[in-house]
């Protein structure tokens, strides 16, 4: 349903015109310019072998010309409409303002519902029922019973869904027609004498193609004939059809994306667009229209000012690590147009306001190393501390702080990081203790680790202690170094996204065995329960390469080569740099949104859709920052300033302090997510983060001519007819062949028939005589 004026969408373009005159001498020539290309056929003799040929030839030809005929007629009637509405006529001008009144709905509705239109004149001879397509639903409006001659027929509804499904609809309603799935194959099923008449605009936006479901329909000998509403040429509208934008942008970054516009106003008039957030223009652009039906246009500004802002408005309380931000893409409405609700959309992306914060721990500064080090610092988004020291360095011992360069005094402060990258890292440069911490960072606080074999096989020697507990294979013993042939993906690394360096999977296997060979790799088995995602072909065997595992709340990730900084012969860092950044951000923990002195709080996406529940993580811990794994946490989900869901979290028995939960069924508008807790007070749980629920975008309002095409396309998968508007009149003709005849009852007064009245007297004189005759009287 697009209830905008009907003659704005019959309309052709501007700038026709003609007179009556000229319009009739046009009409002329190209009449007789036409009949002219259609020669008299020369129909092929009885005895020609290729008589069926010569005639389909035949006609084509004659079919062509008609084709062409047709559009030159209707072009020439829309110009004329145009003529017409621009001649001044009142009378003209007051029929065309009278259709203007009603939408494409009001239309169908006086169409059947009015007294002796097309219902009444139907269900003299069929059994009608009307069905209401509301998105995938098929609403009942009406059947014959419902109505009596004393009440017109009237349909109480309105079209007013988001979303048009034609195809799920007409099955539905089939369904109920016939009690049962007009996809059934049943024989028996009394669809065979049923027909269907759909009156729409043709703009399906969702759900199964309604071409297919035509099709299922013509199979069971069920025609669908189309009635096309609106006209064919797009009004004059401008709209925005798609927001292009990233999810998630740095705060330093600027953001930059695609506006996708329809623009079906001639060429030359002045319109604005421009970006808001809570009413303030942070970007905007003049630009001209150009009778385009899609029109890109580029934006761009920076939101380090916004972010700050909102982060002064938040308070100190508690730290902002992600802040969700909802913008307005809004287009000045021209007087012309011919809707005005679709001059907007929303523009909603996260601004990442926190660095991810790497700990990179080698006995030496490997080429591997150092290309991954480099790699990450050049990058925005990282914050890396690395470390080199051991007898191969400057440094001989690993020195402790809180500075670059040095390693944590704290387990807090090791929890302080998201992605830990150890090395061929000699024993003894760290203690017992510390590599508890690292273990317990992965085991409790969930974070990833990244261990990267060397050739000098240091990292078996940490067997027995704390850290080696996390490493997902087991050195082979007294094993040498072994000598790759090429490397392959497996079934499961082929499934995992982070292993993808092209989009394709096919060319996506083919570039893992084409890529730099590594000159070695660790002889090493993968242990029970983990995932091998990549395996070196050494002779006829296969060894595991790249293994990864889930340990307690935490991913742990193992490669058994240091030769990735190969991969950047002669393609610089277009596979290197895409294959680190996508491991570091599968294997570290995603960061929470907000996080105060005791709660940190995460909604999962930023931009849900109408009906989805929000997936909630929690973290909780205590007044000395140590995860609380036994509390009772309920999460209150906020709009307009009221509770809306209140989610029970579930601790995670994996993770400590991870509490876990969904929301209910979100309506659409803008959410908050806040924290209780048993034993903490409202200023001790001050963190709050924010989500946006939008309608799905379907384009309803988007695209307002009728699409033509598709419903011809419908009607003919099924052996069904196309008819437009004004023709619809016509469906008693065509419905005519499925009726097995017509009840007829009619009244006389026999008293007031001359006819009747005579033969009656008769017969009773004749009766009187005969009895007369016999004695009988």
């Amino acid at each position: 349903e697009n209830p905008i004026p009907s003659s704005r969408v019959a309309s052709p373009a501007a700038g026709a015109n003609y007179s009556r005159g000229d319009f009739q001498t046009i009409a002329k020539r190209h009449h007789d310019n036409l009949l002219r290309r259609i020669e008299p056929p020369k129909l092929p003799k009885p005895d020609d072998s290729n008589a069926s040929e010569r005639l389909r030839a035949i006609l084509l030809s004659v079919n062509s010309v008609a084709q062409e005929y047709e559009s030159l007629l209707r072009n020439a009637f829309l110009t004329q409409g145009e003529v017409l509405a621009k001649s001044g006529d009142t009378q003209i001008r007051s029929a065309l303002d009278k259709f203007d009144e009603h939408s494409r709905w009001e239309r169908t509705r006086n169409l059947l519902a009015r007294d002796g239109g097309l219902l009444s004149e139907l269900v003299e001879t069929h059994h009608v029922e009307v069905f209401l397509l509301k998105g995938a639903a098929a609403e009942r409006l009406w059947t014959a019973g419902d109505t009596d001659d004393d009440h017109p027929i009237e349909l109480e509804a309105k079209a007013d869904e988001s979303v048009t499904d034609l195809a799920t609809g007409m099955r539905k309603s089939l369904s109920t027609e016939i009690g049962g799935d007009a996809n059934d194959d049943n024989p028996d099923n009394p669809a065979q004498r049923t027909a269907v008449v759909l009156f729409s605009d043709g703009l399906h936006n969702d759900g199964e193609s309604p071409l297919h479901a035509a099709k299922l329909l013509g199979g069971r000998e069920i025609t669908l004939n189309t009635v096309g509403l609106g006209g064919t040429t797009p009004p004059p509208d401008l709209a925005i059809l798609e927001v292009e934008n990233p999810d998630a942008v740095f705060v330093d970054d600027r953001i930059n994306g695609t506006l996708l516009l329809k623009d079906n106003i001639g060429k030359g008039r002045a319109f604005q667009i421009r970006i808001e957030h809570e009413g303030r223009v942070v970007w905007e652009k003049k630009l001209f229209t150009h009778n385009l039906q899609r029109r890109r246009v580029p934006f761009d500004f920076a939101i380090k000012e916004i972010v700050d802002e909102q982060n002064k408005q938040a308070g100190d309380g508690f730290e902002i690590n992600s802040l969700p931000l909802s913008m307005q893409v809004v287009v000045d409405p021209l007087d012309e147009e011919a809707r005005k609700d679709n001059n907007n959309a929303p523009l909603v992306f996260k601004a990442i306001t926190r660095r991810h914060r790497m700990l990179l721990i080698d006995g030496r500064p490997r080429w591997e190393t150092r290309y991954v080090r480099n790699l990450f610092e050049r990058g925005k988004r990282w914050e890396v501390n690395p470390i080199f020291a051991g007898p191969a360095t400057d440094q001989a011992n690993v020195p402790r702080g809180d500075k670059t360069g040095q390693f944590p005094t704290s387990r807090d402060a090791l929890y302080a990081y998201d992605l830990i990258i150890f090395g061929e890292t000699p024993t003894g440069l760290l203690n017992e203790g510390e590599l508890g911490w690292i273990r317990d960072f992965v085991q409790k606080r969930g974070g990833g680790i990244l261990f990267i074999d060397g050739p000098r096989q240091k990292l078996k020697q940490f067997a027995g202690t704390p850290i080696l507990d996390l490493a997902p294979v087991q050195w082979v013993q007294d094993a040498e170094l072994q000598f790759p042939n090429s490397l392959q993906v497996t079934e499961r690394g082929a499934s995992q996204s982070a292993l993808a360096l092209v989009g394709d999977p096919i060319e996506n296997e083919r570039l893992w065995r084409t890529l730099p060979q590594p000159h070695w790799v660790a002889p090493v088995t993968a242990l029970p329960g983990t995932d091998v995602l990549l395996e070196a072909a050494v002779g006829d065997t296969r060894v595991p390469v790249i293994v990864t595992r889930k340990f307690g709340a935490g991913k742990v990730f193992y490669s058994g080569f240091d030769g990735s900084w190969r991969w950047r012969y002669g393609v610089a860092e277009r596979y290197h740099q895409k294959y680190w950044h996508q491991i570091a951000e599968w294997i570290m923990e995603r960061p929470f949104a907000v996080s105060d002195d005791h709660v940190s709080i995460d909604a999962g996406a930023t931009v849900y859709r109408t009906g989805d529940s929000a997936n909630l993580r929690v973290r909780l811990r205590d007044a000395e920052g140590r995860p609380i794994s036994e509390a009772t946490a309920e999460a209150l989900v906020w709009k307009d300033g009221r509770i809306v869901s209140r989610v029970n979290l579930s601790a995670d028995p994996n993770a400590g302090g991870l509490f876990l939960g969904k929301s209910a069924a979100l309506s659409e508008g803008d959410h908050q997510v806040t924290v209780r807790v048993t034993g903490f007070t409202e200023e001790q749980t001050q963190a709050r983060t924010e989500f946006v629920v939008q309608a799905p975008e379907t384009g309803e309002t988007a695209l307002l001519a009728c699409n033509e095409t598709l419903l011809q396309d419908m009607s003919k998968e099924s052996g069904g007819q196309y008819l437009r508007e004004e023709q619809a009149g016509q469906l008693t003709r065509i419905l005519d062949p499925l009726s097995s005849g017509r009840i007829v009852e009619s009244d006389t007064l026999l008293w007031q028939s001359w006819w009747w009245f005579g033969a009656i007297i008769t017969l009773l004189g004749a009766e009187w005589f005969l009895r007369k005759r016999a004695g009988m009287m």
